[in-house]
């Protein structure tokens, strides 16, 4: 399955709402750091997801700044992949519901403070 431009561009917009603008101003999301991250294709699900956003934080306690990349999965559940500045990887997790994304009691704010 091959999704277009304006199709993964809607998956990144998703997914920023399920994130929640609360937590992406507590994280201190500077705007021209979002990226849409295009689809790639492979055999296995582990490896190919259908799009979605990376963003820089640059405000947060327990990772100060770094990366977090959440990707839509063929199951649809996220992978979502949290770096610090130095790129040491602090959340690497498969299989995360879009109602777990944001907020207090979301991955990300849990794993960033």
């Amino acid at each position: 399955m091959t999704t277009s431009y304006g199709a993964e561009r809607q998956i990144a917009q998703t997914i920023l709402a399920q994130i929640t603008t609360n937590t992406i101003m507590c994280l201190g999301v500077p705007r021209q750091s979002i990226r849409v991250l295009p689809e790639t294709i492979v055999q296995d699900e582990k490896n190919g997801h259908l799009g979605g956003v990376s963003f820089r934080f640059t405000n947060c306690p327990k990772v100060n700044s770094g990366t977090v990349e959440v990707t839509l999965r063929v199951s649809d559940t996220y992978h979502v992949v949290i770096k610090n500045r130095n790129g040491t990887v602090k959340l690497d997790q498969f299989d995360v519901y879009a109602e777990d994304l944001g907020g207090p009691d979301g991955v990300i704010e849990q794993v960033t403070g």
